[in-house]
């Protein structure tokens, strides 16, 4: 399955993953110390939202989203990231372009927070120059994402965030690459609260390789599944992400927004939003179906 930012900005899966980036990202921030934010596939960072191309999915997406924001009051989570959106958009409130995760992370990075967006293509790494170029306390590098985890962990008198969301081109090479990441992740910083974002398909097979991967790191992690079409559909199903060492304070307002977000979302019938909560692999997992 292909997953390019640059088509699919402002969809279902890009909101659900950008709510769950910026509530952990708050969860965290909690506390006074530092966090680094690592974004190992950082894409362009800002994406204009044309009435071709996209405009489907952004129809069904965001612009969904803010129409119903408008009838029933949001959850805070949801309410910080539409503020977030609002005030980074040009159009007054026409939402003409959409921001990617390392801008989200620029918006919310405190003083003393750093933000490390990575992006593998050169002409896209330039775009995200641009987008960025306005956040000091931001590094860009022009690299192999996962690759490059080595040398950025341990994060120096600071904690670690890091936000991995492949374009699953090439899943034969990157899921292998990126387990391996996860597993030098695991020996440097352990303690990293890492977010991982896969797209459901009536296969499964993305999903069960990250979460045979966030097994593997031996620390408490959640799976977060918002299924907007019938499992056995064709395509994209739904959006899911998995996060190892879960802030509390995101894992007890996941719920709550999941379930607001299908709502506002479902295309038809009601959408299907799940938690599963794993403590360590030897521990038993408590599901969450709502």
């Amino acid at each position: 399955m292909k997953y390019r930012h640059l088509y699919h900005a402002g969809n279902f899966a890009d909101v659900h993953k950008h709510i769950a980036v910026i509530a952990v990202h708050a969860a965290m921030a909690a506390k006074p110390a530092a966090i680094q934010c690592i974004d190992t596939h950082a894409g362009a960072g800002r994406y204009r939202l044309e009435r071709s191309d996209n405009s489907a999915e952004a129809a069904s997406g965001i612009w969904r989203l803010l129409t119903a924001i408008d009838e029933v009051a949001p959850p805070p989570e949801i309410a910080n990231y539409v503020a977030l959106l609002r005030r980074d958009d040009p159009g007054a409130g026409n939402l003409l372009q959409y921001a990617g995760s390392p801008r989200f992370l620029a918006m919310v990075a405190r003083a003393q927070d750093r933000v490390i967006a990575i992006e593998r293509e050169p002409e896209v790494a330039q775009e995200l120059q641009a987008a960025l170029a306005d956040w000091p306390r931001t590094r860009i590098l022009c690299a192999d994402g996962p690759g490059q985890l080595r040398a950025l962990l341990p994060a120096k008198s600071a904690r670690s965030l890091l936000l991995i969301d492949p374009a699953y081109e090439d899943t034969a090479s990157e899921l292998p690459a990126l387990q391996a990441a996860l597993d030098d992740v695991r020996k440097r910083c352990e303690t990293a609260v890492c977010l991982w974002w896969y797209p459901l398909s009536r296969e499964r097979r993305v999903s069960a390789a990250v979460a045979r991967a966030c097994a593997a790191f031996g620390r408490p992690w959640l799976q977060a599944e918002l299924s907007l079409l019938a499992e056995d559909a064709p395509g994209l199903t739904g959006s899911g992400f998995a996060v190892i060492n879960p802030p509390f304070a995101f894992a007890r307002g996941l719920q709550g927004w999941q379930d607001y977000l299908g709502g506002c979302l479902a295309r038809t019938g009601r959408a299907n939003a799940r938690i599963l909560h794993h403590e360590t692999a030897t521990k038993r997992t408590r599901p969450d179906h709502h």
